[in-house]
């Protein structure tokens, strides 16, 4: 039996009632997207989270940046959600708000927003 690879989609709503697709801008090297359920150890419920990495190469997430089309909208309490398609079906894994943002500058490979 073969595995099957089925690609995520990550929307952000960008605005109130539209959702804008940035999977193009997703890294999936170091960090892939990490979802965890809503269940501490002692079985307690939690919140559940998710968190990922976006290339920020052309600084287009940096919170601030005035000459980018997402300034003033990437910010802590925007929506966010991961879904999947396979066979037709869109199943959404996660939905959400963000609650941090953090830029990286490294001084070799891409620039990242993690979210």
């Amino acid at each position: 039996m073969s595995m099957v690879s089925v690609p995520f989609e990550v929307e952000f709503e960008l605005s109130a009632g539209s959702w804008t697709d940035v999977t193009a801008s997703y890294i999936d090297t170091e960090s892939r997207i990490q979802i965890r359920r809503g269940v501490g150890e002692d079985r307690a419920p939690q919140t559940s989270t998710a968190s990922f990495s976006l290339d920020n190469s052309s600084e287009d997430w940096t919170p601030g940046n005035s000459s980018s089309a997402y300034f003033n909208k990437l910010r802590k309490g925007v929506g966010v959600r991961i879904s999947s398609t396979y066979s037709a079906t869109k199943r959404y894994h996660f939905t959400g708000m963000i609650t941090d943002l953090a830029a990286a500058f490294p001084d070799f490979g891409p620039a990242r927003m993690r979210v």
